[in-house]
């Protein structure tokens, strides 16, 4: 995972402003696959880096939509995120909770949650 360095020197208290880091719309099967990545292990990566986020730090980016998530050709198709302005945290027993459920999916079977 990508995220652009902020470049500080050129901030103010209403404009932040990155690193430019070019990439393909998450959502652009076709251009993903003409830089030679695999679009399933494009999933499989925004699927583990949102997993991650959520249950390993419980803090995430709350607006992953295509226009703030790209692909590059780096490491085999490097996902990149864009656009932090909406970020938010869960609480530790929140966490704690969902982990539980995903198991319970995962392993199918009845866990009490939360």
């Amino acid at each position: 995972v990508k995220v652009p360095q902020v470049r500080w020197d050129r901030c103010t208290n209403q404009v932040i402003t990155m690193e430019y880091v070019p990439g393909v719309k998450i959502s652009d099967k076709e251009k993903i696959e003409a830089m030679g990545v695999d679009p399933k292990l494009v999933a499989k990566r925004a699927h583990a880096a949102y997993m991650t986020q959520l249950c390993r730090h419980g803090f995430f980016h709350c607006d992953t939509h295509p226009g703030n998530v790209a692909v590059d050709a780096e490491e085999d198709g490097r996902l990149i995120y864009y656009d932090f302005g909406m970020m938010d945290h869960i609480s530790e027993n929140i966490r704690k909770g969902f982990v539980k459920l995903v198991f319970g999916v995962y392993n199918n079977e009845p866990v009490p949650v939360c």
